[in-house]
């Protein structure tokens, strides 16, 4: 099975890149979502101060709530991060069966791999539309 041999570390370095890229995708989001709660909790405290001092309130609400609205739509953006991750998994899972097929040519043909849990609430939905919104906030 020569064909195989000259195959594996092809197979073995797109599964250690899969799995980098994952890790990778994953420690940013995780940095991200950890500021985009800092943020939050600074508008919340802006404007419960503001409610305080209503006389200057009025400057600071209008900036507040729009800082806020941002916040929460980069979060709901990250919902894509949750979808790669799962698509990166299943490929992860596809290569590691062709690497058992391919080593065993009695093994009966490859099964179906399931796609890893989704996440009903992720969606790559209005994604156009959401990468202009994430370029605004992020210039």
């Amino acid at each position: 099975m020569a064909d195989y041999d000259a195959l594996v570390p092809h197979l073995e370095t797109a599964k250690e890149g899969i799995q980098a890229a994952t890790e990778n995708s994953e420690g940013s989001t995780l940095e991200i979502l950890d500021k985009l709660e800092l943020i939050q909790r600074a508008v919340a405290d802006a404007e419960a101060a503001a409610d305080r001092y209503p006389e200057t309130s009025g400057a600071f609400l209008g900036p507040l709530s729009r800082m806020s609205i941002a916040a929460t739509e980069a979060l709901e953006l990250l919902q894509a991060q949750d979808i790669i991750t799962q698509r990166l998994a299943h490929v992860r899972a596809i290569i590691e069966q062709v690497e058992t097929y391919l080593g065993d040519p009695e093994a009966e043909a490859l099964a179906e791999v399931a796609p890893a849990d989704a996440d009903p609430n992720a969606t790559t939905t209005g994604r156009v539309d959401r990468q202009s919104v994430a370029d605004d906030i992020f210039g």
